[in-house]
């Protein structure tokens, strides 16, 4: 192998130098300087080389994923226009609470003269209209602030169950590393690398990212 691979699960009988992207990635012979970027597991059979780079990062979700940009570009989309909505209905609903008073004499006032078979003026209509068309617009942009919000939520709902979560993530060997190596597992909440390099003496055949009895995430070999 040489050059790059990029894959949902990559799969590699010897790999001699290179670079390695995929969700999963299992190797048959690992040899020296292989680059390795992994969202959840890099499996590894026999161990001849050293100097590798190991490093785990959640955006590795799939090697061919084009729609996790769309999906976030959707999310923005989304979010711009509930915050427009939202704007548009608090002034609506200013408005609405300034004229419930007037409003409530106009049509108390309508009402009055319908029963007394009064002329109702062609002004007294206008101002009920006004106020009408004012309760049906703030009662559509209530639903349509109701209705964002929930796609909204969706659509974020949907991005954080497809993240992959590198905390899980792990180094499984069947032979033991070769001198010294690097791991680097790159977290999102909070932002932060967590870095280890290990050494010729580490004989266990797992790597993993723990967090002690203090919070503090740590890689250790187990």
């Amino acid at each position: 192998m040489g050059g790059e691979i990029i894959a949902d699960t990559a799969i590699v009988t010897n790999a001699l130098s290179g670079k390695i992207r995929a969700k999963t990635i299992e190797i048959t012979t690992l040899g020296s300087h292989i680059i390795m970027e992994a969202s959840q597991l890099i499996k590894i059979d026999k161990v001849k080389g050293e100097e590798n780079k190991f490093i785990f990062e959640s955006s590795i979700d799939s090697g061919f994923n084009d729609n996790k940009e769309d999906n976030e570009k959707y999310l923005g989309k989304l979010k711009d226009e509930l915050h427009v909505s939202m704007q548009a209905f608090k002034a609506a609903t200013i408005k609405i609470k300034k004229n419930v008073e007037p409003c409530a004499k106009i049509k108390a006032l309508i009402i009055k003269k319908k029963n007394e078979n009064s002329k109702i003026s062609d002004d007294l209509m206008k101002k009920f209209k006004i106020c009408k068309v004012m309760k049906i617009n703030y009662k559509n942009l209530k639903e349509e602030v109701e209705y964002k919000k929930s796609q909204f939520i969706k659509q974020e709902q949907s991005l954080s169950t497809n993240a992959t979560s590198v905390r899980d993530a792990k180094i499984v060997l069947k032979e033991s590393l070769h001198g010294y190596n690097y791991i680097k597992y790159k977290l999102d909440k909070p932002k932060v690398d967590i870095e280890f390099r290990t050494k010729d003496n580490m004989r266990r055949k797992t790597f993993q990212l723990i967090q002690d009895d203090d919070g503090v995430s740590k890689i250790v070999n187990m």
